[in-house]
């Protein structure tokens, strides 16, 4: 782990960061911890899928903050913590696990086997199991694709001669008249 150093100029948002890092080492004063408790929050009303102007009101109102500091407060919460509503595929998984989660414990309660099997399928989609045996599986590199190379008709002599003799003088062939075709290997974005 690095070794963390807070400086007296460090910003509210840095010092918060080191606590997250190391809670033992770096407490928060009453002050910093109050505005930790407003960006965990914003982060939990993002969860909730508030918008920012909604947030912006709750923080006022909640914490009795100016509308200017409640802003500072969502930048500052998405900056720790990250924008759980980007196109982050991740933090978008994530939530829909929760709401799967949240719908199996309803459909237990009110024994509903139907809903029941719903969210375990969902909980499996969304947690990512059915991801990992896709990922196991490649039916493509079972696939017998076959392999074409096109060689000039005086390359294709040479190999005849060798064929039948088991050797052959490469250093008679003229390299300049070729014609040759470059390759790139395409890697999978997965």
């Amino acid at each position: 782990m690095p070794h963390l150093k807070i400086h007296k100029g460090d910003t509210s948002l840095e010092k918060i960061m080191t606590y997250h890092i190391d809670p033992i080492r770096y407490p928060l004063s009453p002050a910093l911890e109050n505005i930790k408790n407003r960006w965990s929050e914003v982060l939990s009303l993002r969860l909730s899928y508030h918008s920012p102007q909604e947030i912006v009101n709750i923080l006022v109102d909640t914490f009795k903050i100016s509308t200017a500091q409640a802003y500072i407060d969502l930048k500052n919460s998405e900056i720790l913590y990250g924008n759980v509503l980007s196109s982050d595929k991740k933090g978008k998984r994530a939530i829909l696990y929760e709401y799967a989660h949240k719908f199996y414990q309803r459909a237990m309660q009110a024994k509903d086997l139907k809903a029941q099997s719903k969210a375990l399928e969902l909980m499996a989609k969304f947690g990512g199991i059915d991801d990992i045996e896709n990922m196991e599986f490649n039916p493509q590199k079972l696939e017998n694709n076959p392999i074409q190379i096109k060689v000039p008709k005086e390359i294709q002599k040479k190999l005849i001669q060798m064929l039948g003799t088991g050797s052959v003088d490469l250093n008679t062939i003229d390299v300049t008249d070729i014609d040759y075709e470059e390759l790139t290997t395409q890697h999978d974005d997965q």
